[in-house]
Formats: structure tokens, C-alpha cells, sequence
């Protein structure tokens, strides 16, 4: 569990960290945006494993896992930036 508490961490500063260096050098929200969630994506396809073939149950289950994983660290890394946005949205 401790694991899983770093890895929620960590996205969340990724997030974070992507989009106020991007906003902080375009100045431009919706740019910080876009760039963001294409990081993000970007790192969810290629640098996690994705899914094996299932030849039983626990793989099934493994796949399961590993997907969560994917939507868990995507979904910490968009809360990450919408922190960031409350707070350089005014600006």
C-alpha cells in the first residue's frame, strides 16, 4: 500500500510540475492543458506494461490491476494540474 501511496504521489506532482512549467512559460492555460494530458497519456501508453493474454483467472486479475494502475496514476496526474489551475486561473 505504501507503493500505491508514492505512486498517487508522484503523479500528482508530475501534473503539477507540467503544467506550471508550461504556464509559467507560455503564460497560457489552455496550452498547459494540452500539453499536460498529452504528457500524461503519453506516459500511461508507453511506459507501462500493458495487458498480457489471459490463460486464467489471476491473470485476468493482473490485467485488472494493471489497468487501475493506468486509470489511478492518469487521474492523479489531472488532479495534479487542475490544483495548479485554481490557482494561476485569474491570473
Amino acid at each position: 500500500m505504501e507503493q500505491l501511496n508514492q505512486f498517487v504521489l508522484y503523479a500528482l506532482l508530475c501534473g503539477a510540475g507540467v503544467f506550471i512549467g508550461i504556464w509559467s512559460w507560455l503564460r497560457d492555460v489552455s496550452m498547459a492543458w494540452i500539453v499536460s494530458l498529452i504528457l500524461a497519456a503519453a506516459v500511461v501508453l508507453f511506459v507501462f506494461p500493458d495487458p498480457t493474454p489471459v490463460d486464467m483467472i489471476v491473470d485476468a486479475i493482473d490485467n485488472f490491476t494493471l489497468i487501475m494502475y493506468k486509470v489511478g496514476w492518469s487521474v492523479a496526474w489531472f488532479v495534479g494540474s487542475l490544483g495548479v489551475y485554481f490557482v494561476v486561473r485569474y491570473d
